[in-house]
């Protein structure tokens, strides 16, 4: 997000829902630049906010450029290979942080995501 704020809960509810009746799928994940992530459940009508806690990543932030591509794409291979909706999301926040480390788009190191003490914590968790 471009946003000096994060965007409103209502809104991301109302435009997930909206994707979820129109392309019948289950649920939709999000991210709003620097504000927390989140997935919308279309089943329970649920959205559940996951706080990201880039202050503790090892380093400082070198370049955003391509992190929303890199949480997409490593999303999406870890659901492809069988994981659950959330870990695998939880997993493409960690590569998006990762490759904010370093001044190349949507390049990072894999060794260093189980060694990130970043971690996607639940809203409901704080």
């Amino acid at each position: 997000s471009d946003a000096a704020v994060p965007r409103p809960a209502d809104l991301i509810s109302q435009a997930a829902s909206s994707l979820c009746k129109k392309y019948g799928i289950h649920i939709v994940f999000y991210t709003d630049g620097p504000f927390d992530a989140g997935c919308y459940f279309a089943q329970s009508d649920r959205l559940i906010p996951i706080m990201k806690c880039f202050a503790q990543l090892p380093g400082p932030l070198r370049s955003p450029i391509g992190a929303g591509d890199t949480v997409a794409g490593t999303t999406f291979a870890r659901l492809l290979a069988g994981y659950d909706d959330l870990d695998a999301f939880a997993f493409g926040l960690s590569c998006g942080a990762a490759s904010c480390l370093t001044s190349e788009n949507a390049v990072f190191d894999l060794d260093i995501i189980p060694k990130l003490p970043y971690k996607p914590i639940l809203s409901s968790e704080k």
